[in-house]
């Protein structure tokens, strides 16, 4: 199994080299991962051959999400989230450091602004949400983040049938 990685992603995950998955109700399998960097129209990261059924874009935290939904960066964003959306059935955001921990003393940021505008595109698209703790920089813990998009990726490639 192939995941393909965006080549503009400046901090990308890692992936497991192996992953034993274990679906509810199914046998057990073991996939050997490999990972390619592309360039990716729609999204950021997809497994090799199901980009059209499950893509998921990153975010980081909520700076990028409130640089993304300035006046200044709308527009592009906009675009560029409807093209992700339209080019896979089922897609993820993924957003590596959980709201908790968006409250800082930092005051110049919008965050009940930028939550307005990201829950009212999750659900105008339809996209489902995917937390990953606190942003983090070590490999162990980057493989683990990796480690929870491949799994949610599977499980709807699973969902849907195509595994």
């Amino acid at each position: 199994m192939k995941v393909i990685i965006d080549s503009r992603e400046k901090h990308p995950l890692i992936f497991p080299d192996l992953l034993v998955w274990n679906p509810p109700g199914k046998r057990k399998r073991t996939f050997k991962i490999e990972t390619e960097v592309l360039r990716i129209d729609e999204g950021d990261y997809f497994i090799a051959g199901y980009d059209h059924t499950v893509c998921v874009e990153r975010k980081a935290d909520i700076r990028e999400l409130t640089g993304n939904f300035s006046r200044r960066d709308w527009s592009r964003f906009r675009r560029a989230f409807e093209r992700f959306c339209r080019g896979t059935r089922f897609p993820i955001l993924f957003i590596e450091e959980l709201p908790s921990t968006w409250w800082t003393n930092d005051t110049s940021l919008e965050i009940g602004q930028t939550m307005d505008k990201l829950f009212h595109l999750l659900i105008a698209y339809d996209v489902q949400l995917l937390w990953g703790g606190r942003r983090v920089t070590t490999v162990a813990a980057r493989r683990r983040l990796g480690e929870i998009v491949l799994r949610a990726m599977l499980a709807r490639l699973d969902h849907e049938g195509v595994l």
